[in-house]
Formats: structure tokens, sequence, C-alpha cells
């Protein structure tokens, strides 16, 4: 684990962030443009460009999400001292300009999930797991750089939350919304997130994130308010005390969804677990080491390739995984929850699948070159989707978890 956390370390400055510099840069418009970067050997990227003569084209839209992470990546970068002069903290401020400037609704709040590559807006909605994003994120450049109105912006992002989303008769927070904040039908495909109209794990966990964040730099009674909350759903009902029985999607009075398959995804199971630790730091309360070891152990118990090494994606209940693919941010989860456990307690079981699942995602699910991480791969490690950026893949799990094992095992 040394010799990785050194590893890792050493890519961050040299390899990890240009490669995120450079894939994402957009002199012309402003903001951050992910094409779709595909790991091939030389010989194949020079085949592949005689047979179609250029490389594919970026993305003509910018999506939410993915500018939201790149400013939070490049803020981090900063602030964990990775960053060789301001090359990363200019980054994260031009991104989050495009975001004031392009995706901020300015006469009703909130920020629309899409524009085109210019910032012309493409599609209005209003989504809590991306509003989540856009705190988290300008959290984290405010950090970094020192500057307040980061920080104010995100508090004002929150006060249009609260005033737009909450679902004051069920408790916690409508997710999916017209431009205009009215609620957003079950039937309406627009928003690209799944689940229109209902509650998702997912979003919470995120939306509790970014609460975290805030409230530790901001100490406002009414985001302590929405925290406690959110931790709350959290341990009932999103992630009961038993992790076989969680869901992935609920209806509006968090009931979970009968129409969908019940599965319990083992990233986002230790995701929550361990986000938990810090959102009860947050609050002042002792952190609930037993339910981080009770996630962990349930995922390593029927979620965890004890020959190879590697999380699966998700399973039924105790039953043993159904979805064996191994995607990227699945295993930087399960590393940083296996990370927290150790500082808990010294463990054999954890230190071996840690080692297991760090040697797996080197050996089978990295580009040596940069450090970069492939999107997914087979269960025997053979790639699946050899993907390393997208507006679905902008550095954000990678880099959290490799910051993460850098400063627990090579500080």
């Amino acid at each position: 684990m040394r010799a990785y956390a050194r590893l890792t370390r050493d890519r961050l400055p040299t390899t990890i962030f240009p490669y995120w510099l450079r894939i994402s840069r957009d002199d012309v418009a402003g903001g951050y443009r992910l094409r779709d970067d595909i790991m091939r050997s030389p010989v194949r990227a020079a085949a592949r460009s005689l047979r179609h003569g250029r490389r594919p084209s970026p993305p003509e839209e910018k999506e939410l999400v993915s500018q939201a992470r790149l400013v939070w990546v490049f803020a981090h970068g900063h602030r964990r001292e990775h960053d060789d002069g301001t090359a990363l903290l200019d980054a994260s401020h031009r991104g989050r300009q495009f975001l004031l400037d392009h995706h901020l609704d300015h006469e009703r709040g909130g920020y629309r999930w899409s524009t085109d590559r210019v910032g012309q807006p493409r599609n209005d909605v209003k989504v809590l797991y991306a509003q989540s994003f856009v705190i988290y994120a300008f959290v984290e450049l405010s950090r970094a750089s020192g500057s307040r109105e980061p920080l104010d912006d995100a508090l004002e992002l929150f006060r249009v939350i609260e005033r737009e989303l909450r679902d004051e008769h069920n408790g916690g927070w409508r997710e999916h919304a017209h431009g205009d904040w009215s609620p957003l039908r079950a039937d309406d495909a627009r928003p690209g997130m799944a689940f229109p109209g209902r509650k998702s794990a997912n979003a919470l966990v995120h939306w509790m994130e970014a609460l975290t964040a805030l409230y530790e730099e901001v100490p406002d009674p009414a985001v302590r308010r929405a925290l406690v909350e959110a931790v709350e759903l959290c341990h009932d009902p999103v992630f009961p005390a038993d992790p076989g029985a969680t869901h992935e999607v609920f209806l509006p009075d968090w009931s979970p969804d009968r129409g969908g398959e019940q599965r319990a995804s083992y990233g986002h199971n230790v995701e929550q677990a361990w986000l938990l630790l810090h959102a009860r730091d947050a609050l002042g309360e002792a952190r609930d080491w037993e339910r981080l070891h009770t996630y962990v152990e349930h995922a390593l118990r029927v979620g965890f390739d004890h020959r190879r090494g590697g999380a699966f994606t998700w399973g039924h209940g105790d039953e043993a995984a159904v979805g064996r693919e191994k995607i990227w941010w699945v295993q930087c989860e399960l590393m940083i929850a296996l990370t927290e456990a150790l500082l808990d307690r010294a463990d054999e079981r954890y230190e071996r699948a840690l080692a297991q699942t760090v040697t797996f995602v080197e050996q089978s699910m990295t580009d040596r070159r940069d450090g970069i991480l492939l999107e997914s791969v087979h269960e025997d490690g053979r790639r699946r989707y050899a993907r390393k950026s997208g507006n679905w893949k902008a550095g954000y799990h990678d880099v959290r978890a490799a910051t993460r094992i850098a400063e627990a095992f090579a500080p």
C-alpha cells in the first residue's frame, strides 16, 4: 500500500492533473469540453487515425455535473498542493465563471442541466443531484482560493433549493423540476438522470456530501437542519441497518419503488457509510464506526472478488453479486471506505482486500502512462469500456480516491 500510495502521490501533479487540464480545456468558449477519450495502444491509435482521418470530436453539450465536478477536481488539486503554480486554481475559476455565466438561471435561481458548447441553454431542468455538485465545487474553490465569493454562491444555491425543492409533505427534497421549479413528471425523459419524479439513494448521498462541506464552512442553522435531516434519511429509510435491505429508488413518500428491480449497489452503500463519518464530524457528533464496518463487511462478503480483487457492481440482498462488471467509481469508493475502516482498527481482511483492489485497479483498470482509470472491465479484467474521460467520467471519484490513498499511506 505504501508503494502504491507513493506512486499515486507522484502521479497526481505530474500526470493525473495535467491529463484533466489537457483533456477538458476549452479556450474558445470557456468551461470544460470533455470528449470520450478511449485508451488505445499507440499502434491502435495510429491505425484508427488512418481509418478515420481525425480524432473524435468533443461533444457539443456541456452538462452541469461534469462542469461542476471539474471545478471541484482542480480546486481540490490546488488545495492539496498538487499544483505547480496556479494552473489548477485558474482552471477552477474559469469553470466557475462558465457556470455563473451560462448554467445559472439568473431569474429563477438554480443551475440548468446543460448548455451547448458556447453556453446557450439546451436543457433547463433543475436536478438536485447536479445542484449538489455545484455547492460542493464552490465550497472547495473557496477553500482553495481563500475567496468568499464562491462560498456565498454556494449558500445562495442552498437557500434556493430549500425554497423550491423541499418536500414539506413527505420530508426530504424533490429531485427533478422544470426550469420554473414546477414538478417534473415521472415519464419526462429530459433530465439525463434516471428515475425522474422519484427519489434516489444516489442523489441523497451527494446532497448530504454537499451539505457537509457547506456546513463546515458556514455554521448556518438552516444548513445544519438540512444536514441533520439528510443524515437521518440516510439511516432510515434509505440505508437501513441491514445493508442487504437497501434500495436505489424510492417513491416521493420514501417507500421503495416496487416497479423496478431491488438492487444493492455496493459502491453507493460503502460511499454513504464513509461520507456519514464526515457528516457527523461536521455536526459535532461521534462517528458511527459500527455502521461503516457493517457496510464494508457486507460488500466484502457478497460483492467482492476475493480471487482477483476488486468490487462487483450490484446484487440482490445477501446473495452473490449479479452485476459482476467492475466499474471505476465503485473501486474508488471501496478503496476510500477500506482506508477509513483501517483508521478505526487494524483488520487483516481489510488490509488484504485493499491490497487486492489497488493491485487489480493498477494492473487491469489503469492507463499506466498517466495513471488515469478506465471506466469498466469484465470480472476477469478484460476491457469492457476503456473510456478515460467523458461527461460522466470527469475525475471526481478518481481524484478523491487518489488523494485519500496518498495522504493515508504516503503523506
